[in-house]
C-alpha cells in the first residue's frame, strides 16, 4: 500500500529509538494555562483621619473618598468595558457614600438640602441592582452547571439589565445628582445648621454611630435561626454600615483599648459573606420564578449555622469604640492546681483545685477537676466503671470530646462541648462515664455541688441542657450552664442553693464587666489563655476566688484572649465531710455510705448499659471504694476551718 502525501502529513511520526542503556527523554512540560486577566476594578482606599478630626472634617473626608477615589474611576471603566467587577465596585462606592450619610445622620437632622440628597441617593441607584443580581445568578449557574435552557434567558436578562445600568450612568439625572452632591460639600455654609456638632471632636458622634449599629446586630442574635431571608438581609445591611464605619473611622481609634478597627472590619466582612449567601439564594429563587424556570436545582435553605457562627465571631470582639474601664481587682485568694490521677482502668490525669486545705467550698461548689486537652483513642480514654455518689450534684462540662453517661436512675446519654449534664445523687446514685470511640481529645471540667441538709433526701435525677450564648458588656460571650447571671441568663437545671456556673469566652483586648451578687462568693477557673486581675495573673488551671462584697467582676484577658469558668454562689455555712465520692455531715455518714456500696445494697441502685469486661478486658463491673483512713474524718467549713473541739 502506498500512502499519499496528505496521508503522510497526517500520520504521527514514529518516536525516536533510544538505546537500551539510555533513559527515555522526559516528555516536554505542557505550557501553563494563561493567568486570568487582572480585574480592572478599583477598590476603596484607606481614609486617614487624624485623632483630633472634627465631625465635619471626618464626614467630608469620607464622602469625598467614596465619590472621588472609589466611585468615579469604576463608573468610567464600567461604561467603557462593561466589566462585572467595575459594576460591583460602582455599587459598593455608592453604598459606602450612603452609609456615610446614615452614620452621620445627626448632622443632617436640620439640613433640608442634605436630607433631600440622602433620599435621592437611595432612589437613583436602584436600576443598578438588577444588573448585579443577574451577575450573581449567572455565576451560580456556571458554578453549578445549570441546564443551558435555564441559563439562556438569564444571559438575556443580564444584557438588558447592563443596558439599563449604562444608560443610568450616562444620564443627565446621574450627572446632576453628583454635581449637587459636590456643590453641597463645597458650600461655605455647609451644615451651618448643626455648627456645634459639626465642629466638635469626631468621636462625639462616631462612638454612638458605631454603637447603634452594633446593638442592632446584637439584638438579632437570638432569632437568627428563624429570621426570614429579607429580615436576615436587614441584619446584613446593619453589618455593612458598621463595617464601613470601622473602615472610615479607624484613625480616630489608634489607641483604642479593645479590638482594632481592622479586626472588627474583617469579622464583619465574614458575617456579610455568610449572610449574603442567604440573600443570593432568595434573589435566585425569585428571579427564576419570574422567568418560569424551575427552582429545584437551587438549594433554598440558607446556611444558618454558617451565618450564626459568623455573627458570634463579631459579637465576641470587644467594641473598640468603648472607653477604657476601671482597673481589675486581684482575687482575694488564689488556689494552684495539683495533679491527680482520675480513677478507673484507663485513668487520665486531672488538675484539682477544690477541695483544698485552705478552702473547702466556693458557694456550694465543693469539687473542681479540670482536665485536658488530653489525646485519647479507642484504647486509652476515660473509662470510669459504675461508682457511687451521695450528698451532692455532679456537673459535667466539656470543651472537646464526648462522654457517654449511664446512671442507676435509668438515665443515659452523651455529653458534648457546650452541653451540661447535671446529676443529683440525693441519698445515693451510681453512674459510669466512658469517652466515646470517636473522641480523640478530652478537655473539660468535672464539678460537684454540695447538697444542703434539707435536700439530702431528694430523689436521684439527671438533667441535660444546652445553654445559649449571650453577649457580655465590654466584649466576649457567656454560656450559663447552672444557676443565673444577674440580668443576663438563667439555666433551667435544678439546684438547691443559689448558684452560678458559666463559661466565659473573652477575646484579646476585652474589658469585660460582669454584674454579680455582692452577697455571693465567686471563683474564676482559667482554661485557656490567662487573666490579668490587678497585680495577679491567673494561668490555666488556677482558681482565683473573690469573697462576698463584690458587685461586679472586671476581667482582663491576656494577648491571646481567655476561656474561663465562672463559679459562684451564696456562702455554704454547713460543715461537711468529703471523702472519695461522698459528701456527708459526719464520719459516720461516710462509713455508712461506703458500707452500703461495698455490700451492693439498693441505696445506690444498679447501672445498666456500661460495657462489661468482655468488651473492655480488665474493666470491673463496679468500682470498689478505697479503704477508710485509721482516724475519724472531721467536718470542715467553707474556708477550710474545722469547728473547735472536734
Amino acid at each position: 500500500m502506498v500512502e499519499t502525501g496528505a496521508a503522510k502529513s497526517r500520520r504521527r511520526p514514529d518516536p525516536p529509538r533510544v538505546p537500551d542503556h539510555q533513559e527515555s527523554p522526559d516528555p516536554p512540560t505542557p505550557p501553563s494555562p494563561p493567568a486570568p486577566p487582572a480585574s480592572p476594578a478599583i477598590k476603596a482606599v484607606d481614609i486617614v483621619l487624624p485623632p483630633d478630626a472634627t465631625v465635619g472634617e471626618a464626614f467630608r473626608a469620607c464622602l469625598r473618598s467614596c465619590l472621588d477615589d472609589h466611585l468615579a474611576p469604576n463608573e468610567a471603566l464600567f461604561v467603557t468595558n462593561r466589566h462585572m467587577d467595575n459594576l460591583h465596585q460602582t455599587r459598593v462606592a455608592w453604598r459606602r457614600a450612603r452609609a456615610a450619610m446614615s452614620l452621620f445622620k445627626p448632622l443632617l437632622a436640620r439640613d433640608e438640602r442634605g436630607l433631600d440628597l440622602k433620599i435621592r441617593m437611595r432612589e437613583i441607584v436602584l436600576p443598578l441592582g438588577p444588573a448585579r443580581d443577574a451577575d450573581v445568578l449567572l455565576k451560580r449557574a456556571v458554578k453549578e452547571a445549570w441546564p443551558v435552557q435555564h441559563t439562556r434567558p438569564l444571559r438575556g436578562r443580564r444584557r438588558s439589565t447592563y443596558a439599563v445600568a449604562v444608560a443610568l450612568l450616562r444620564s443627565p439625572q446621574w450627572r446632576e445628582m453628583k454635581a449637587d452632591l459636590n456643590a453641597w460639600l463645597d458650600d461655605p455654609a455647609w451644615l451651618d445648621s448643626a455648627r456645634d456638632l459639626r465642629d466638635a471632636p469626631a468621636r462625639r458622634l462616631t462612638d454612638s454611630a458605631l454603637g447603634r449599629r452594633h446593638a442592632r446586630i446584637a439584638a438579632a442574635g437570638p432569632h437568627l435561626d428563624s429570621l426570614a431571608a429579607h429580615d436576615l438581609h436587614r441584619v446584613r445591611i446593619e453589618g455593612k454600615k458598621l463595617r464601613y464605619g470601622c473602615e472610615f473611622f479607624g484613625g480616630l481609634y489608634a489607641d483604642a483599648p479593645g479590638s482594632s478597627p481592622a479586626a472588627f472590619a474583617d469579622a464583619l466582612s465574614g458575617m456579610q459573606d455568610a449572610f449574603g449567601e442567604a440573600n443570593d439564594i432568595a434573589v435566585a429563587v425569585h428571579t427564576l420564578a419570574a422567568h418560569a424556570i424551575p427552582t429545584d436545582h437551587v438549594d433554598a435553605r440558607a446556611d444558618r449555622a454558617h451565618a450564626i457562627a459568623a455573627w458570634t465571631e463579631v459579637m465576641a470582639l470587644r467594641p473598640f469604640w468603648l472607653p477604657a474601664q476601671k482597673p481589675t481587682v486581684a482575687p482575694d485568694q488564689v488556689l494552684a492546681p495539683r495533679e491527680v490521677p482520675l480513677g478507673g482502668v484507663r485513668a487520665i490525669s486531672v488538675r484539682r483545685t477544690l477541695p483544698h486545705r485552705d478552702r473547702a467550698l466556693v458557694g456550694a461548689w465543693c469539687f473542681v477537676d479540670h482536665f485536658g486537652p488530653t489525646p485519647v483513642d479507642g484504647e486509652r480514654g476515660m473509662d470510669l466503671p459504675p461508682h457511687p455518689h451521695a450528698g451532692l450534684q455532679t456537673v459535667s462540662w466539656l470543651f472537646e470530646g464526648a462522654i457517654e453517661h449511664h446512671d442507676s436512675g435509668g438515665a443515659s446519654g452523651i455529653i458534648r462541648p457546650g452541653e451540661v449534664n447535671l446529676m443529683t445523687s440525693g441519698h445515693g446514685i451510681a453512674h459510669s462515664e466512658v469517652s466515646t470511640p470517636d473522641t480523640t481529645v478530652l478537655h473539660g471540667a468535672q464539678l460537684w455541688i454540695a447538697l444542703p441538709q434539707k435536700a439530702l433526701g431528694v430523689p436521684r435525677g439527671f438533667e441535660h441542657h444546652t445553654p445559649d450564648r449571650i453577649l457580655l458588656s465590654g466584649g466576649g460571650t457567656a454560656r450559663v450552664f447552672v444557676g443565673a447571671l444577674p440580668g443576663l441568663s438563667r439555666s433551667p437545671v435544678t439546684t438547691y442553693s443559689r448558684l452560678v456556673g458559666a463559661q466565659l469566652d473573652l477575646p484579646p483586648g476585652a474589658q469585660t464587666r460582669i454584674e454579680v451578687d455582692r452577697h455571693h462568693e465567686h471563683a474564676l477557673l482559667v482554661d485557656t489563655g490567662e487573666l490579668r486581675q490587678g497585680e495577679v495573673t491567673l494561668a490555666p488551671g488556677d482558681l482565683g476566688i473573690y469573697d462576698t462584697g463584690h458587685r461586679s467582676l472586671r476581667l482582663d484577658p491576656g494577648p491571646e484572649g481567655a476561656r474561663v469558668l465562672l463559679l459562684g454562689g451564696a456562702p455554704f455555712e454547713e460543715q461537711l465531710v468529703m471523702w472519695w465520692n461522698f459528701v456527708g455531715r459526719s464520719h459516720d455518714d461516710i462509713v455508712e455510705a461506703r458500707r452500703a456500696w461495698m455490700a451492693g445494697e439498693s441505696r445506690f441502685g444498679r447501672v445498666e448499659g456500661y460495657a462489661d469486661p468482655l468488651t473492655h478486658p480488665g474493666s470491673p463491673t463496679r468500682l470498689p471504694a478505697p479503704e477508710l483512713p485509721h482516724v475519724r474524718l472531721r467536718p470542715r467549713g467553707r474556708r477550710g476551718h474545722r469547728p473547735p473541739g472536734r
